[in-house]
């Protein structure tokens, strides 16, 4: 059984359109989910590094606001003192949107809660700090510096911001390495899909037209056959739509041989032999038919039959000899060309016994079967003798003879005692 001959030339192209057609979306389901996953891991990537930036702003402003109570102090200048209703608006939102980023990771959220408390601490100190300079006890308020920086200060401050930094890195080096991940992930991906499509591709075709070159090949050789009323090979193989073809083409050399076969129980054949033909140029017969000089190819025998080739049937019809010139010719001038319903036409004149076309010549057809035998590539030929009764013959070339067959009417009927 050769694949896929059971399914017909629309389901095969259904099919052929449908396949990839299906492959390309999953593939499109699956690319989306990588791409919803790269966006995810793209996106956490840079909330860890948004996290970052806000953790150390929160620091550097609480860290701005010490150094400027460190200067007023030294300085005992109550100009140099910080404006903590501005260093509140800055620092506390910048804190709380710091909660608000790590409240999903709970270690984190203890550290940015104590983050805040410790911030405020330091500024409740930063304030009476400021208090006393600007009411001219400076050397009170340096005596509170060590107090801000040990206890309350900033290096508690700093240790909770390493804290949150630390994990935060970690969270951006592995949230950076799922980001190349699903890139990779992407580029194999995308490698595969390529691969599989045209590996699909590859296997459809390969399954749908493997042996369709031979079994085209057999179609074309049963179709030239039955034109040329040959032998057809065998079937081919399968039920699509060339199989059914085959199928047509063998019910249509069956019927053609039984009407043959009825034909031939009603035709008389007459075996002769076959004339040998040699390529002679007579301007004078050419001249005396009408026709430009050309070869001839002359039959030994058989009333000297002179064979000239024209164009086609129309060619054949259009002949006008001069009958008078014909007659003092030694020959039997056959006209011929490939024909139009049968596959050979032609036209005798034998002007020289007393006939200036003769309706239906055997002796010429004895002729004519070698001559387009060799021509049509084939040994059986239908002829039409394309004159004022006309007559159709069918000859076949077997070997050194000619069969020559026909219908026929009985006109004299007699025996002969030897």
């Amino acid at each position: 059984m050769v694949v896929g001959s059971n399914i017909s030339i629309f389901r095969k192209g259904l099919l052929l359109v449908c396949l990839p057609i299906g492959l390309q979306l999953i593939i499109l389901i699956f690319s989306l989910r990588l791409q919803v996953s790269s966006d995810e891991a793209s996106h956490w990537a840079l909330h860890t590094k948004e996290t970052i930036a806000t953790a150390e702003e929160s620091y550097r402003l609480v860290s701005e606001t010490v150094a400027q109570i460190r200067g007023a102090i030294i300085t005992k200048n109550p100009d140099f003192t910080p404006d903590l209703a501005v260093a509140e608006i800055k620092v506390l939102p910048a804190i709380d949107r710091l909660q608000t980023m790590v409240a999903d990771n709970p270690s984190q959220a203890q550290r940015a809660k104590e983050f805040r408390e410790i911030a405020v601490r330091v500024l409740d100190r930063v304030t009476e700090e400021r208090d006393l300079v600007r009411s001219g006890r400076s050397a009170e308020a340096a005596g509170l510096v060590g107090t801000l920086m040990a206890e309350h200060g900033v290096e508690q401050l700093h240790e909770t911001l390493s804290g949150i930094l630390n994990e935060e890195q970690q969270l951006d080096h592995a949230r950076l390495e799922r980001v190349e991940s699903v890139r990779r992930q992407e580029y194999w991906f995308v490698g595969i899909a390529v691969v599989a499509t045209v590996g699909l591709a590859a296997v459809v075709l390969s399954w749908f037209t493997r042996n369709v070159a031979m079994r085209l090949e057999m179609l074309a050789t049963n179709a030239r056959n039955l034109a040329n009323r040959k032998p057809l090979v065998a079937h081919v193989a399968g039920k699509d739509e060339i199989a059914a073809v085959d199928d047509a083409f063998h019910a249509a050399a069956g019927r053609l041989a039984e009407a043959e076969a009825t034909e031939k129980q009603h035709r008389a054949e007459l075996e002769m032999r076959a004339a040998r033909l040699r390529e002679v140029h007579e301007p004078e017969l050419c001249q005396a038919l009408g026709l430009p000089d050309a070869p001839l190819w002359l039959a030994d025998g058989y009333n000297d039959a002179a064979i000239v080739e024209l164009a086609d049937e129309d060619a054949v019809r259009a002949v006008e000899p001069d009958f008078r010139a014909l007659a003092g010719i030694h020959r039997m001038a056959v006209v011929t060309a490939p024909g139009k319903a049968q596959d050979v036409a032609s036209r005798v004149f034998v002007s020289y016994v007393g006939i200036d076309e003769d309706p239906v010549t055997g002796s010429a057809h004895a002729a004519l079967a070698p001559y387009w035998a060799e021509r049509l590539g084939r040994s059986e030929f239908t002829a039409l003798q394309a004159s004022a009764r006309t007559g159709l013959l069918h000859c076949r070339l077997d070997g050194d003879s000619v069969r020559i067959g026909g219908h026929c009417r009985t006109v004299i009927a007699g025996q002969f005692q030897l």
